[in-house]
């Protein structure tokens, strides 16, 4: 902020001698001169420096909006790299599922709009699209620039082209085999759909039209798509020109470049380029000149003024210094609006950069971590503040108990969330969320910990489980009386009862078996979110383990005419687990496959061996899952919506207990159902005891659930 101080100075003027009244008037026009003079310097010294100020601050804010466009699509692309890269790994995984894989890939990733896989020759295979499916034309593509680089276990990211008018590009891929060498390449079509959704988020937001142009200058993406989809050329566009001049001149490849320039509506235009050098792209934004220098076009016109009307030229001035202020204020208020924000956050805040030293606390992370900001900055944290009771609350946000001390902050993309328990001074659970800060050139330079006070949400949790431990045993004792009473009656204890009575008693005892089983359930429930379910891991074969479960289903597939396919390895398979819990667990998953198939439905079930794991699949044609239910798999008390409409008894606690139960083997369990076709459950089982666990995992719900 600049300040100007202006000093009136008082002069004693004597009447001049007639005779000498010219030298007079002469002298106060030399005065009114100088005065003026003065006056067009200062206006000078301020004025030039602001209209180059205004310029640079006008190429910062749109160079700033073009490196944040850069940034995410280098993102969107790192992430559509990511999932490419885990297709091909499981399509290593097993090469003969190639095609499945792929049409989970494409109905899972809607900006994908195909999929080609290659052999190790580079012969097609198949070709699969949104539109319907193609076999392999059996041409060798072994010298194809992209299919070349996935054959040598190189990424290739193809140009871009225009498919149904539509910018897309290739993300090649090696497929790695069991042996760890080359097994093929999968090629998969990527839709830069998503990248005008961004440029259209940055125009609403800012007021700023991005577009991006590909190695030839064509347009491929700008917030309006159907400029894109007319295949624009801009390459002769002044803007792209520099630009491309730039870049051919400078070994820079994150090339900047700004002008001036009239468009076709002969409008002037003022506009930023930045290059995108991974791909060959450029990044341009820019904004009609007249509103981008609004202001210095404004500190123009108010230095002509002041030149011109020589009368008003410190009135003038007086209210330019004024503005100055007011705009300064206005900037301080602002400054101090987003201070007492921080201030006033009941969400603590942390920044620190990435040797863990402290940079910055809001008064809500003193309070919520026990300690000042001065004491937290002195020094960096360091993993032996876990051992000191005054500084251990800080030190949990970046270490645990039994991890290795680290150096420095491992560099990552996303926010990660943990949860962290407080012990002093009281006890306080919080949930921390890390956000990595970058820098102007995609660099990470600093950290934020996001700290939300979770004490409450945890407590209510607490309480529920509490109140169904309670419930539960308050519950046992009378059903278990109601059993024996009903049991006697039956049996004929206390004597001969009729066809009609005996059937009514029958499905009251059958009513109250369902009630005990799910007492049980809420008791495993309340031992599993304590931690203390107890598991006895042992040596067993899953083989035979799974064959005495599937013989224990036998009456009620009959009983509904189910067809069941089983596939069960001839040889033993030796793993480590607890026999009781996993009975428990695999139980739960048939008898949901029996209970929702139709009569005469096909229930699949099979075993495949890995390197790592053991896959154990259920497969049904049964009444599926709705989408809009699929986000509350594996809560409690979770049950789809059109099986509530169907009326079917049951819990909803069978798919908790069985994730909690399996997590804790190591190994988890995944579904994929559709409504009205059936579901696919896979559960994962490590083949290494060292996978297991050494304590007990509690799978949590969305606190939000709760």
């Amino acid at each position: 902020m600049i300040k100007r101080a202006f000093q009136e100075k008082n002069y004693i003027s004597r009447t001049p001698p007639r005779r000498k009244s010219v030298f007079s008037n002469r002298f106060f026009v030399l005065l009114i001169g100088g005065v003026l003079a003065a006056f067009l310097a200062a206006n000078g010294i301020w004025l030039v420096p602001s209209l180059r100020r205004a310029k640079e601050d006008v190429t910062a804010l749109q160079r700033t909006t073009a490196q944040h466009a850069r940034s995410s699509i280098e993102q969107l692309f790192a992430f559509d790299e990511m999932r490419v890269e885990s297709f091909a790994h499981r399509v290593g995984s097993d090469i003969t599922r190639a095609r499945q894989e792929a049409e989970v890939f494409l109905r899972e990733s809607a900006d994908f709009q195909g999929v080609t896989f290659f052999d190790a020759e580079g012969t097609e295979r198949f070709r699969i699209d949104r539109l319907g499916r193609e076999d392999g034309d059996e041409q060798g593509w072994a010298r194809e620039d992209g299919i070349r680089a996935g054959l040598l276990g190189e990424r290739y990211i193809s140009s871009v082209f225009f498919f149904s008018g539509e910018p897309s590009s290739v993300i090649v891929k090696p497929v790695y085999g069991l042996d760890g060498r080359v097994a093929g390449v999968v090629a998969a079509q990527l839709s830069l759909r998503p990248i005008w959704d961004l440029l259209a988020a940055i125009l609403q937001e800012s007021g700023l039209r991005v577009f991006i142009t590909g190695r030839d200058g064509r347009l491929i993406g700008d917030p309006d798509p159907s400029i894109v989809l007319r295949g624009e050329q801009l390459r002769e566009h002044p803007l792209v020109l520099l630009l491309r001049e730039q870049t051919r001149l400078s070994e820079n490849s994150r090339m900047s470049v700004s002008a001036q320039y009239r468009d076709e509506n002969n409008t002037q235009i003022f506009g930023v380029g930045i290059s995108l050098p991974s791909f060959g792209w450029g990044v341009f934004v820019e904004q009609p000149a007249a509103r981008a220098f609004a202001a210095r076009n404004r500190a123009v016109a108010l230095g002509g003024i002041f030149s011109a009307v020589v009368l008003l030229l410190v009135a003038v001035v007086g209210r330019a210094t004024r503005s100055i202020m007011q705009f300064s204020g206005e900037v301080e208020k602002e400054r101090g609006h987003v201070s007492a924000v921080l201030s006033n956050l009941t969400t603590g805040v942390v920044e620190y950069d990435r040797h863990f030293r402290v940079l910055m606390m809001n008064p809500a992370g003193e309070r919520l971590l026990n300690i000042s900001y001065r004491d937290a900055s002195a020094r960096p944290v360091a993993f032996s503040w876990l051992q000191d009771p005054d500084t251990r609350s800080v030190a949990l946000l970046f270490f645990s108990d039994d991890e290795k001390e680290r150096a420095e902050e491992t560099p990552f993309l996303g926010p990660r969330t943990v949860d962290v328990k407080l012990e002093r001074p009281t006890e306080r659970y919080l949930r921390v969320t890390t956000v990595p800060i970058t820098g102007e050139a995609g660099e990470i330079t600093n950290y934020l910990k996001i700290l939300t006070d979770i004490t409450r949400e945890k407590f209510i949790a607490r309480l529920k489980t509490e109140f169904i431990n309670i419930a539960a045993h308050q519950l046992r004792t009378p059903l278990s009386a109601v059993k024996w009473a009903m049991g006697s009656l039956l049996e004929g204890d206390f004597g001969k009862i009729e066809t009609r009575g005996w059937e009514t008693l029958r499905q009251g005892y059958d009513a109250n078996e369902n009630m005990i089983r799910l007492v049980n359930d809420l008791l495993d429930v309340s031992r599993i979110e304590e931690g203390r379910f107890g598991y006895a891991f042992a040596e067993h074969d899953i083989v035979e383990f799974l064959r005495g479960l599937i013989a224990d289903t036998r009456l009620e597939r009959e009983r509904k005419q189910l067809q069941l396919h089983v596939s069960l390895p001839p040889a033993k398979i030796m793993l480590t687990f607890d026999k009781e819990k996993l009975r428990l667990a695999v139980a739960n998953i048939l008898e949901n496959a029996i209970h929702y198939t139709p009569a005469r439905g096909i229930i699949t079930a099979s075993v495949s061996v890995e390197r790592d794991t053991v896959e154990i699949r259920v497969a049904d044609t049964g009444v599926g899952i709705p989408e809009q239910d699929r986000k509350r798999l594996f809560t409690k008390f979770f049950r789809a919506s059109n099986v509530v409409r169907m009326q079917t008894s049951g819990s909803g606690l069978g798919l908790f207990l069985a994730k909690n139960i399996l997590i804790n083997h190591g190994g988890d369990v995944t579904i994929v159902s559709k409504e009205g076709e059936g579901t696919a459950v896979s559960i994962i089982l490590p083949r290494s005891r060292e996978s297991i666990p050494k304590k007990e995992i509690v799978y949590e719900e969305f606190i939000e659930q709760l």
